[in-house]
């Protein structure tokens, strides 16, 4: 009787190497799910649209990113990416920041393009990265509440 008691209120062997194994795995995700990880916080957007030719040409598929020209704001400030935006067949785009076609943080930003053709590992910017790099890009825009529709006249 003594043993079957003793049996009832105790967990088998393979039970008490369960709760062991199992233990540290749930504190951790209790502990990660309670954590008092900072918020990020979504600038105020505003919508911003334009356009973009290369030699007169529509630029399809061409891709915008409006980089901050602030020489000290660092990436993290930016975990959705900073804005961008892809042409379409007759070289319109909008640019979208958190969301689709959402716009832009007001500041100011250095405009960005690379026009790939091919793919994968034999992609090449048809534009030799002349638009595509923050340290050499001449093209800059100020975004705020209400933005005139960019239009980007680019050579290669």
């Amino acid at each position: 009787m003594l043993a079957c008691r003793k049996r009832s209120n105790s967990l088998s062997s393979s039970g008490v190497i369960a709760v062991r194994l199992l233990a540290p795995f749930l504190v951790s995700a209790a502990l990660i799910g309670c954590s008092s990880e900072k918020q990020i916080q979504k600038k105020p957007v505003f919508p911003v649209s334009g356009s973009v030719k290369v030699n007169k040409k529509s630029a399809d598929k061409a891709r915008i990113t409006l980089y901050p020209a602030k020489e000290n704001e660092r990436k993290e400030e930016w975990p959705y990416g900073y804005p961008r935006a892809v042409a379409d067949a007759e070289g319109n785009f909008k640019i979208s920041t958190y969301g689709t076609d959402d716009g832009a943080p007001e500041g100011e930003y250095l405009v960005l393009v690379q026009w790939n053709e091919g793919e994968g590992e034999k992609s090449r910017d048809r534009l030799k990265n002349k638009y595509a790099n923050p340290k050499t890009a001449n093209n800059k825009v100020q975004i705020k509440s209400d933005n005139a529709p960019m239009r980007l006249e680019l050579t290669n």
